[in-house]
């Protein structure tokens, strides 16, 4: 059923945010590129919750000053979920906080998910309020308020990608705010959608409990297909060349071809907290509680199912009552973290290869760039562990309540923890 989007503008309340720089930028590179730009408005008129907001206009656009190297499109990296990029290496040895910039949010909230970077900006969402800020001067190029945003994105040529508390998927202009169209769902947008190949994909959740994955043509901004399920558990669904993988009736990870077949169901438990995807492996996720079928232990577990045929390779069990997030696929290995600890799982057995463990206890799922680990812990201290066999590289005093995955780009790490983005080199 395909059915018409609505592009709003109207004036809402800004925010202001405020910036301080705390160590000199000369060292950062300053590289000049092509910002490509998404589609021009939808269709017109307006519906569901709130507008959109207009873009306040802060700094200059984001398409004309210098350009960042790396990229950061999507929640954990990339649309199969996989908090991996192996081809990126950070510093070598302990970072210090070159600035940071705080956000005027509202008592008490905080930024939601981890930064996104693309073109000339690092994006992140508080709750009222999307931010693009450049990295390079630490102004904030625009920002977007209207009270609804999540925090998790996705940047696809130009376009912004930033499901809303309410019922839409709304889509800007990455270079300055302006919002290009909307997509609304009737129910509630669960957590970070994504693009592959012209095709928008997203989870959404009603009230009672129904669950519907859709996916959306982004130049026609027309539905292509959506399927309904018996689930509003609201787990992110991942995807691949082939296949999306998402989680469906009564809590089976269901794989289902780009046009929305199902392939495969996997029936393991009534609860499921994240799926990542890789090296033929789905991955997911469970904290301690009773469940059904293959999985009726009560420890947290990272569970492996075959990826071309659903069948369970193996299962992991923490110990602990809860795992941070779906874990990092690497070439060999997943790395997950729970409790107090950081455990390599070879992706072939199942068994663990070495475990680190944090004082704190840790923050965030870890994120894998080149051959070294990244997570926070709650000893207020962002961490960077070696791959091969756990031992820290290096430790800085960070922030860490309410902090989200650290991100590296350009070989600095950018961590979004309470109110503030801040950034480390």
């Amino acid at each position: 059923m395909a059915r018409q989007d609505h592009l709003c503008m109207k004036d809402t309340k800004q925010q202001l945010g405020s910036q301080s720089n705390s160590a000199s930028n000369s060292s950062r590179r300053a590289f000049v590129a092509a910002l490509a730009t998404g589609a021009t408005a939808g269709l017109a008129g307006c519906g569901g919750s709130g507008d959109g907001g207009s873009p306040e206009q802060t700094g200059e656009s984001a398409g004309s000053g210098p350009q960042l190297d790396q990229h950061v499109r999507f929640y954990r990296g990339d649309t199969a979920r996989t908090g991996a990029f192996p081809d990126r290496t950070g510093p070598d040895s302990a970072v210090s906080e070159s600035w940071s910039v705080s956000l005027d949010i509202p008592r008490g909230a905080r930024i939601r998910g981890h930064p996104f970077a693309a073109g000339g900006s690092v994006f992140v969402v508080s709750r009222k309020t999307l931010h693009a800020i450049d990295p390079f001067d630490q102004s904030v190029r625009w920002r977007v308020a209207d009270g609804s945003f999540r925090g998790s994105l996705a940047v696809v040529d130009g376009s912004l990608y930033a499901p809303t508390r309410g019922s839409e998927v709304r889509v800007y202009d990455t270079a300055t705010g302006e919002k290009q169209w909307q997509y609304e769902t009737r129910d509630k947008v669960q957590n970070a959608p994504a693009v592959r190949d012209g095709t928008l994909y997203h989870a959404s959740y009603s009230v009672g409990g129904q669950g519907k994955l859709a996916a959306i043509d982004v130049e026609t901004e027309r539905e292509e297909w959506e399927t309904e399920y018996n689930y509003g558990g609201g787990v992110t669904p991942a995807l691949t060349d082939e296949r999306v993988f998402y989680v469906g009736d009564n809590a089976r990870i269901v794989a289902a071809t780009l046009d929305g077949e199902s392939d495969w169901e996997f029936l393991g438990t009534y609860e499921k907290k994240a799926v990542s995807v890789g090296g033929g492996g789905v991955y997911f996720v469970r904290d301690r509680q009773g469940g059904r079928g293959y999985l009726d232990e009560q420890d947290a577990s990272v569970v492996a199912l075959d990826a071309d045929e659903g069948n369970k390779r193996w299962r992991f069990d923490t110990g602990n009552e809860e795992i941070a997030g779906a874990p990092a696929v690497g070439s060999d290995a997943v790395y997950a973290a729970s409790g107090n600890s950081v455990y390599r799982i070879d992706s072939e057995t199942g068994e663990s290869d070495w475990t680190a463990t944090l004082s704190g206890g840790v923050r965030t799922t870890p994120m894998l760039y080149g051959e070294t680990l990244y997570v926070t812990s709650g000893g207020e201290a962002l961490v960077a562990l070696n791959k091969a066999d756990g031992s820290e590289r290096w430790r800085t005093e960070a922030p860490t309540v309410g902090s989200h995955e650290p991100v590296l780009v350009d070989g600095t790490v950018y961590l979004a923890a309470g109110d503030a983005l801040r950034a480390y080199s």
